[in-house]
């Protein structure tokens, strides 16, 4: 079975059962708040919740494997959310705009494999830990999150692309060696007032 827009628009709490195993968009419905996913979704998809300014809650299985791009971009109100356990992938925008989550320390599962640009854009996490299994910080990753005023980078970390961490709070960054050559993208930490120590490379020889 598949559950879309069409016959929820007023709706307030959304309850999916297990039988149900595909999600249609339910972009801009206004006056839903609370969302229950059953066990037989494994893929938040693209644009699913996205604009859904009252949304607060969405609880979802633990065996969801891929949430896609935009999938909650623009839910200002939704804090009652968890990372999944078992998540490899997190799409372009997904959780951008969403300024009310309860991560104060964004981590992530040792099974992610993907994160796209501009993921967690314009949210309100205060601390992040990235993850060793992905290389590459995408472009906007973080830019405009005001309260980021913590990153820790492993040494896995070879490519930082543009504006990733512009217009955060971070107060002191130190990059890896593994950032090498001309792998740190331009304005990555444009409009950060607040840097006051930035370390960089050896590795590096160029700084856009």
């Amino acid at each position: 079975e598949s559950v879309s827009i069409e016959n929820f628009k007023n709706i307030e709490e959304l309850y999916i059962p297990d039988s149900v195993v595909e999600l249609k968009p339910f972009t801009g419905c206004e006056n839903l708040k609370k969302v229950h996913i059953g066990n037989g979704i494994t893929k938040i998809p693209e644009n699913l919740f996205k604009d859904c300014t009252n949304l607060e809650s969405v609880v979802y299985p633990e065996n969801i494997l891929e949430i896609s791009s935009h999938a909650f971009e623009n839910c200002i109100k939704l804090h009652n959310i968890k990372m999944p356990v078992k998540i490899e992938t997190i799409g372009a925008g997904a959780f951008k705009g969403c300024k009310n989550l309860q991560w104060e320390k964004l981590e992530f599962p040792s099974s992610i494999k993907s994160i796209g640009t501009g993921a967690f854009a314009e949210s309100n996490i205060k601390e992040v830990i990235w993850p060793s299994t992905i290389k590459s910080i995408n472009a906007s990753m973080f830019n405009n999150c005001k309260d980021l005023v913590k990153i820790h980078l492993p040494k896995e970390v070879t490519k930082i692309s543009q504006e990733a961490f512009a217009g955060t709070a971070l107060i002191r960054v130190e990059l890896p060696d593994g950032i090498m050559g001309t792998d740190l993208g331009i304005g990555v930490f444009q409009a950060c007032r607040n840097l006051k120590s930035v370390k960089l490379p050896s590795t590096l020889y160029t700084i856009p």
